[in-house]
């Protein structure tokens, strides 16, 4: 429940703090996965100014960057962590890792680039299930294939 309720907060025009003020850990989450988003309190709410927030001001393709902006140095327990290498990892070694990486992970996402698909592709997760889209053609001068089964009516059912 706590990614769906952060991909909700990262997209969002403004936040309406509900809980007490001077938390320190939602403050740090915050500052990282909505930063310049406008935050206001629910018990001193100005709904003039809250209504004056441009709608839509905060939307990515998604292939938009992954580290929105800062901070990115710890607070509160909370950090950002970026991880790239050049060399190829072994899928089933990142398999067996995913519960010990993955502890008290808040939100997690990332591109990953496989050397037999040469388009890269955004993966995204919520619980077990598992976002991916393609970017550009998987092979030069072909469109990517539809998966799933065709309905007949030009699109594809799961």
């Amino acid at each position: 429940m706590a990614q769906v309720v952060v991909g909700q907060v990262e997209f969002a025009d403004a936040l309406v703090l509900t809980g007490p003020a001077g938390d320190d850990v939602l403050t740090a989450v915050l500052d990282r996965v909505a930063c310049g988003t406008p935050r206001f309190e629910l018990s001193t709410l100005d709904v003039p100014r809250l209504l004056a927030v441009p709608v839509g001001r905060r939307f990515t393709p998604a292939f938009g960057p992954l580290l929105r902006g800062v901070p990115l140095e710890p607070a509160a327990g909370v950090s950002v962590v970026r991880f790239a290498a050049r060399r190829p990892f072994h899928p089933m070694r990142l398999h067996d890792a995913l519960d010990v990486l993955l502890d008290g992970v808040v939100r997690a996402r990332g591109r990953v680039w496989a050397i037999s698909q040469p388009s890269p592709r955004h993966v995204a997760g919520v619980g077990r299930r598992r976002v991916e889209r393609r970017r550009g053609r998987s092979r030069p001068g072909r469109p990517p294939r539809p998966r799933g089964r065709s309905s007949g009516k030009g699109r594809c059912t799961r």
